[in-house]
């Protein structure tokens, strides 16, 4: 299994041509931004989150990668990596890769022992063809188009600091987000 995932990781990113879009020519009309009420967001992101937990991915997809566009670090993590394996969704190892990379603005060592574990066996030129959508998601979904805070913060009950991601509260009620077309 983990050798026909490589090869399978190898072909998809030797045959990928360049057709990603480069960050310069993002026409800032496609960008819209939009508040979003706090408690909906939240009580959304939750929701996504029960569905998660009771592995029912086909059902969480679509919010899975609302919110991966919204910036969520765990929502692009678990994006990826479901488009990584395929399960319950459809299989894209280049988008996969990169929703996959983006997460690690967080910083978590688990994730980034996850994908440099899936990454290992790619080589550096399959590696940088993965760079210009890099890019490109960074450009729309990175944590500072999203108006994510990203620092370390105490873990609640310890001393122990951890590095997190989160989004700006406005006015205490609402989210920003960022929506491109």
């Amino acid at each position: 299994m983990k050798k026909l995932l490589t090869a399978t990781m190898v072909a998809i990113l030797t045959l990928t041509s360049a057709h990603v879009v480069a960050v310069d020519e993002i026409a800032p009309q496609q960008a819209k931004e939009v508040r979003l009420r706090s408690l909906l967001y939240s009580a959304d992101y939750d929701s996504m989150m029960a569905l998660v937990q009771k592995k029912k991915f086909t059902e969480a997809w679509p919010e899975i990668m609302r919110f991966a566009r919204y910036g969520e670090k765990y929502a692009q993590y678990l994006a990826g990596l479901l488009m990584v394996t395929g399960q319950d969704v459809p299989e894209n190892i280049e988008e996969g890769l990169v929703w996959m990379r983006l997460s690690l603005e967080q910083e978590t060592s688990d994730w980034e022992k996850r994908y440099a574990d899936i990454t290992k066996n790619l080589t550096k030129a399959q590696l940088d063809a993965l760079n210009p959508l890099y890019e490109e998601y960074k450009a729309k979904y990175g944590a500072d188009v999203q108006n994510m805070f990203c620092g370390n913060e105490r873990k609640p009950g310890s001393n122990m600091r951890m590095h997190v991601c989160r989004k700006n509260l406005l006015a205490n009620e609402f989210y920003l987000v960022t929506e491109f077309n």
